[in-house]
């Protein structure tokens, strides 16, 4: 994300959550609420969609784009 934001690279970022930091609970690991929070640090709009809501993605990609 660092780079994409310095390069200004037209690039969209999925991120999912599984509430795990590769064996660790998400919120003993990060400090931020929601992945969609760490953007902001990268000077990138960052949204949370529910990812079990198809339509939901589909406009909030078609949003970013």
């Amino acid at each position: 994300m660092n780079l994409a934001s310095i390069w200004k690279l037209p690039v969209i970022f999925l991120c999912e959550n599984n509430q795990y930091a590769v064996t660790t609970s998400f919120k003993d690991t990060v400090a931020v609420e929601n992945v969609s929070d760490r953007a902001v640090a990268y000077n990138m709009p960052g949204i949370l969609v529910d990812g079990q809501d198809v339509m939901a993605m589909y406009e909030a990609t078609v949003q970013a784009v």
